[in-house]
């Protein structure tokens, strides 16, 4: 069967409706009320192009059968265009209206009129609005336009953060649009300055009400990518950081200072002073890199460091050295002489391991493989002249977080997890491998498990504990055997040796064992953040 198709028939059909609506003489069946005035209509061409006014005349409502209907809540003007565009197909809108007329077309249903406004929006993108049609599209479906706001602000964020409508937005707002899982702008390295300028802009058009969050919004800046040219002429300069206790920290946590400020102290304080040199380098997982001197017992900040969590820290010589890490393919060298982090071009897969130097070289143990998805039970060792890694003997038993240590040319292995079929298996066991042998034997058992641990060798003997709870025990290396000892204070936690003392560095500060009382006594209170420790050879 053949069928006829005339084009020119809907255009001169909405043409004819247009007509209908302006002629009295044609008969109407409801009258629409709002703002005081009053538009003859008819409920069939209404319904026809409107899910709202369908559901309103067909459905179970008294509105069905009346004659009147209010229509309150709506811009005279911006009614009077939608109704237009029902009967003519037709809408006469600009930049300024636009948003208006996608809400009412969205509240009353109408999808051709709404994807016409989301289709201008896309293509008439511009700084003035974007802000306005952004927020648009986080509450209505508008199919592009958030991804095409942000685009825009990514490329023009500068211009952006300067209108009233971005200055006018509440601080979640602010947030979200800056964090946007689809926005540009995190993966943008040169917008991060940009981006410090828009929030401290944002900030100064209310600083009263606005700086209390500062520091929140400073910590979606990615500082790696902050010029040091840029921190002396803007960020050191910008007085709003050092009036709010949440900008001094965030100033204070990412950037490593000759000179900066102390709010707790109200004066200038120094952070790497000459004359100080870090025994202990305490790294947290905020990526802030600390300083402690055992004998001032004075803490500094050092140059941040750009390490995921489930690294290994060792020292060698005057430089510490991470490897491995969640996220992460490349190894990294501090050094204490030039307070500066760089990369070393080695590939590394696994987390959650142990190391410890000896002789030149590097040894990790175990760790979880994110290459394999697997718990480990490799001995590699680093050579720290060739800058090549070699694979040595396997330890007897799988394991990760566990601690080790060298004492005597013999590595020792202590505690850790193993993962079984169905769950993780905390261990009780250690073992020691001589060096010069290449062999491994099982040590005697542990008095408990440690599940997560650090070691460190104080006099000879080889000391374990427990990151968490603090749980330590103690392996006489002469008697053969494990001997509980005082719990270490403090969550989160390590253990380290300098000078044939024994230190633990947990979240809430640094503590020192005294071997003879069997106790432990604070050196410094401070909060550090699940904090790594590697001692330096100075």
């Amino acid at each position: 069967m053949e069928k006829h198709q005339n084009l020119n028939h809907f255009s001169k059909f909405f043409s004819k409706l247009s007509y209908l609506k302006n002629n009295s003489q044609f008969p109407y069946d409801v009258t629409l009320f709002f703002d005081g005035e009053e538009f003859h209509a008819h409920k069939l061409i209404l319904s026809c192009s409107s899910l709202y006014f369908r559901a309103i005349f067909n459905g179970k409502f008294t509105e069905s059968h009346s004659k009147r209907f209010e229509m309150n809540g709506f811009d005279r003007e911006i009614l009077l265009k939608v109704l237009h565009y029902i009967y003519s197909r037709e809408i006469p809108y600009a930049d300024e209206d636009i948003s208006e007329i996608s809400k009412a077309a969205n509240y009353l249903q109408i999808k051709s009129l709404v994807d016409a406004c989301d289709e201008y929006m896309k293509r008439n993108m511009k700084s003035k609005y974007c802000i306005a049609w952004w927020k648009l599209a986080e509450t209505h479906p508008l199919s592009g336009v958030q991804q095409s706001a942000l685009n825009h602000i990514s490329c023009n964020l500068e211009e952006v953060t300067r209108t009233p409508e971005f200055l006018e937005l509440e601080p979640v707002e602010v947030k979200r649009l800056f964090t946007d899982r689809d926005s540009t702008i995190q993966h943008i390295s040169l917008s991060q300055e940009l981006l410090f300028s828009a929030i401290m802009g944002w900030v100064h058009h209310d600083p009263n009400e606005r700086k209390q969050h500062m520091g929140n919004l400073l910590e979606l800046i990615k500082t790696a990518f902050i010029s040091s040219s840029f921190l002396n002429t803007t960020i050191l300069k910008e007085n709003l950081l050092r009036e709010d206790i949440g900008g001094a920290k965030w100033l204070l946590a990412n950037f490593s200072l000759q000179q900066s400020y102390n709010p707790f102290l109200r004066e200038p304080i120094e952070l790497y002073p000459d004359a100080e040199q870090p025994n202990f380098v305490i790294m947290d997982r905020t990526n802030r890199c600390l300083g402690f001197n055992t004998e001032t017992k004075q803490l500094f900040n050092l140059a941040n460091h750009p390490r995921a969590q489930g690294y290994c820290a060792v020292s060698y010589k005057e430089d510490v050295y991470l490897f491995g890490g969640k996220r992460t393919r490349t190894a990294l060298r501090y050094s204490v002489g030039t307070n500066n982090w760089e990369t070393i071009p080695f590939r590394c897969y696994f987390t959650m391991h142990s190391g410890v130097v000896a002789n030149d070289s590097a040894y990790f143990t175990g760790g979880y493989s994110c290459f394999h998805r697997v718990w480990q039970n490799l001995v590699c060792r680093y050579d720290f002249h060739l800058a090549k890694m070699t694979q040595g003997s396997t330890m007897l038993m799988r394991r990760a977080s566990h601690g080790s240590v060298v004492c005597d040319d013999c590595l020792y292995v202590c505690g850790g997890s193993n993962r079984t079929v169905d769950s993780i298996m905390e261990l009780a066991l250690s073992e020691r491998m001589d060096i010069r042998e290449g062999m491994w034997r099982l040590l005697p058992h542990m008095k408990s498990t440690h599940g997560d641990c650090s070691s460190a060798v104080v006099n000879g003997n080889v000391y374990c504990s427990d990151t968490f709870g603090g749980k330590t025990e103690r392996f006489d290396v002469r008697r053969y055997n494990w001997e509980t000892v005082a719990t270490a204070p403090g969550a989160m936690g390590s253990i380290v040796t300098h000078n044939e003392k024994l230190y633990r560095v947990h979240q809430s500060g640094i503590a020192v064992y005294d071997e003879l009382e069997d106790s432990w006594s604070k050196v410094i209170e401070y909060d550090f953040d699940t904090p790594t420790v590697a001692v330096t050879n100075i």
